[in-house]
């Protein structure tokens, strides 16, 4: 099997496993929304992002550098594990000692056992990385999928929920989050039958310290940049108003996190296969980028003007204060995940050096706008966030030359091509929103019409509008499926 059917075929499989996931979430969101009230997700939300800072450094960028890699020897396999378990454990234990210190930082003390507990993570992602990037390196996302799956329908959707259920609260989603990792550490190491004797010459090191370490900053700069917000919130806010925003920042993310994930997680090995300064490589990504445009695009949007309708029939009521926030923070991600798209492309083509001044500009930048608008409450830090986000994209648009020389232009085109029907969708969820309150409408119903209406609108677009590409994409799979009612569908492609 050549690269091309490699990445198609990962591709299937990890955007199937991140529907399940999607609806998973969805579900568990919803029924812990009921169980657990805001401060159990304020303060989950607040040990994460102090454990998202030792992450970093406990995984030292092991996991890409083994996907990157062109030439892995099984030495220097064996030297990411080593690498990454020691790490891990080193990790854990600093963070278990030091729990008290988020407490301060928080003002927060009932953190400090959350913080102890969740660091066993460390030691469970160390164990699970290095595997894991063996079997993303060698496009094996049918197995990862299964795993990924199956730890997140065990680990929250059943142990979980049960222990909502019976009481404990915010434990709750803390032993959901082990069960999960606890799942995947055993799950891919029996998959990738990784040796984990150590070895002990440095050049097996180096290499992958050298790449690791540069992509161990970036994701250091990116953790600074993306936990900001929740920490001034939860600094200066407290913990209900952190749990207000956690839940609409993991509905919005509910969706494009699923989808930029699946896929740049297959691109980045794909990619890596690839000459970067080759047209090839450019035109790969530049494919890719508009079929994530045409629909990211008009999903952000949708989810602005439909936020009354999907924070009501996902949360209830009682979370009323979510709406505003969710109808930022979609737009805000439009650019954020956009941004991570062309990461991807930019870690590939092994371009870090112009990526750390990028990420580290952004992250001074956030940080100290916040610092400032931070008072003024959750929705002047959204739109610092929005406006950031957005400054940042701009940025590597304009950086992708580097990268894909003079067809970099073709990008403004291609969000230009998308704006159109996302714009007749967002105006018509208005429509649709304002209609229903008028006449009293349920907000599900209202929801249902909503989504209708936007795929209304998209398949127009597909079958009628300027989606070249994407038309090809949806013809080839069809004709792929080999049957014959498809026949009448593949005509309207035609």
């Amino acid at each position: 099997m050549n690269l091309a059917h490699k990445t198609i075929h990962s591709l299937k499989w990890s955007y199937l496993a991140t529907g399940i996931k999607a609806f998973a979430n969805i579900g568990f969101a919803a029924v812990m929304a009921r169980l657990l009230g805001p401060e159990a997700f304020g303060l989950v939300a607040m040990a994460n992002v102090v454990l998202r800072f030792g992450y970093y450094f406990a995984q030292m960028g092991v996991n890409s550098a083994v996907v990157q890699k062109p030439e892995l020897s099984f030495k220097e396999k064996r030297a990411a594990f080593t690498i990454s378990s020691v790490l891990g454990l080193l990790v854990a234990s600093i963070f278990f000692i030091t729990a008290p210190l988020a407490a301060i930082v928080f003002k927060e003390y009932a953190i400090v056992p959350i913080v102890r507990v969740m660091s066993l993570n460390f030691l469970l992602t160390a164990f699970a990385m290095p595997s894991e990037g063996l079997l993303r390196r060698d496009m094996r996302f049918k197995a990862i999928s299964q795993v990924e799956v199956l730890s997140y329908i065990v680990g929250y959707g059943a142990v979980g929920v049960f222990c909502a259920l019976q009481g404990m609260g915010v434990w709750s989603l803390v032993i959901a989050s082990i069960t999960q990792r606890l799942i995947n550490a055993v799950a891919f190491s029996i998959l990738a039958k990784l040796c984990v004797l150590p070895v002990f010459k440095w050049k097996y090191y180096s290499a992958l310290l050298g790449y690791g370490s540069r992509v161990s900053i970036i994701s250091f700069l990116e953790f600074i940049s993306s936990s900001a917000d929740t920490f001034f919130i939860g600094r200066f806010l407290g913990s209900v108003s952190l749990g207000f925003y956690n839940r609409a920042r993991t509905l919005v993310e509910l969706p494009l996190y699923h989808l930029s994930h699946s896929l740049s997680r297959v691109l980045f090995p794909a990619f890596s296969r690839k000459n970067a300064a080759s047209g090839e490589f450019a035109d790969s990504f530049l494919k890719v980028n508009y079929l994530l445009i045409i629909a990211i695009l008009p999903l952000c949007l949708g989810m602005s003007a439909g936020a009354e309708e999907i924070v009501l029939t996902v949360l209830g009521s009682e979370w009323v204060p979510v709406i505003t926030p969710v109808r930022i923070l979609s737009i805000a991600m439009l650019f954020n995940f956009s941004s991570h798209i062309f990461g991807v492309a930019f870690e590939a083509g092994a371009k870090l050096n112009t990526k750390i001044v990028l990420q580290s500009s952004y992250s001074v930048v956030l940080t100290l706008a916040l610092w400032f608008v931070v008072p003024y409450g959750i929705n002047a830090v959204l739109l610092v966030f929005l406006l950031c986000n957005c400054i940042r994209w701009l940025g590597y648009v304009f950086l992708s030359k580097q990268i894909f020389g003079e067809k970099a232009k073709i990008i403004f085109y291609q969000y230009f091509i998308a704006t159109a029907p996302s714009i007749l969708i967002m105006f018509g969820l208005v429509a649709i929103s304002g209609a229903a309150n008028h006449f009293v409408i349920n907000s599900l119903f209202t929801l249902m019409v909503q989504i209708a209406w936007g795929a209304i609108v998209m398949v127009l677009f597909i079958i009628y509008g300027p989606a070249d590409i994407l038309r090809v994409e949806i013809k080839k799979v069809l004709m792929n499926l080999g049957l014959k009612e498809t026949n009448q569908i593949i005509r309207l492609f035609t």
